[in-house]
């Protein structure tokens, strides 16, 4: 079982030229750094013209979660080393304005510095032979659709139900692809329009964008929202698993 995240390089072993990423245009760095007294309880969002963003989340560590976002096309970009992304981030936000200094400031010191350029994993398949893929290493949604360890738990209980129902393990990989597959589908239908939208280029765009969320926040539009999208995926029925599992832990 291959469950070695978006970058697998067992998958490209076993699945050789397979996977057709799905680029979102959306390039993201996360890192952690000192809190300040100004860090309050809140998650606080920036947009800076160019397609650029900065957020800043105070964690229960006594630190801050801080994330930097360049919209844009930059595939190239996921083979830099370490210090090509940091020297792209200080070169990207270095005119940026609000509280950027001080995340730059924390490059040199930081051990956790986590840089990706957003794609999907758009797999044909799943398995092959006695060998399956699951969570990102099988279908890679990015953070934009909010649904990455949904998925992941999801998976991995469904091919662990299907492995117990049957000796035949090509079998149960079929059976496990064919249950995921309608819940994956809708999460990666993500539109690549979204990370635009959310990363203006220009000042009177994030004013647009202030204004839209400001709207999206009253309560007659969250109603209104709730029942236009909120149908639940197709996810899989989980209880069906429940006697194969109580089964298997008997024995």
């Amino acid at each position: 079982v291959v469950a070695e995240g978006v970058g697998s390089s067992t998958r490209e072993r076993v699945f050789p030229g397979e996977n057709d990423p799905r680029w979102m245009d959306l390039t993201l760095a996360y890192l952690t750094i000192p809190r300040t007294p100004d860090d309050d309880r809140l998650w606080r969002w920036y947009n800076a013209p160019g397609g650029r963003s900065l957020s800043l989340r105070p964690d229960r560590h006594g630190t801050t979660r801080a994330m930097l976002a360049v919209h844009g096309p930059l595939a190239e970009a996921q083979g830099w080393d370490r210090d090509r992304q940091k020297i792209f981030l200080r070169e990207r936000f270095r005119d940026a304005g609000w509280q950027a200094p001080r995340v730059l400031a924390a490059l040199d010191d930081t051990d956790d510095l986590y840089f990706d350029v957003l794609r999907q994993v758009r797999m044909p398949r799943w398995s092959r032979g006695r060998v399956a893929l699951t969570g990102d290493a099988a279908w890679c949604v990015t953070p934009l659709a909010g649904i990455g360890a949904t998925l992941a738990v999801t998976g991995a209980r469904v091919l662990a139900g299907e492995l117990t129902r049957t000796d035949d393990v090509r079998a149960a990989f079929t059976a496990y692809e064919r249950a995921m597959r309608p819940m994956v589908e809708g999460a990666q239908g993500v539109p690549k329009i979204a990370p635009r939208l959310m990363h203006p280029r220009t000042r009177l765009g994030i004013r647009a964008l202030h204004a839209a969320l400001w709207t999206a926040s009253r309560p007659a539009f969250r109603r209104v929202a709730g029942k236009l999208f909120g149908a639940r995926a197709a996810e899989p029925d989980l209880s069906q698993y429940e006697d194969g599992i109580a089964a298997r832990k008997h024995l």
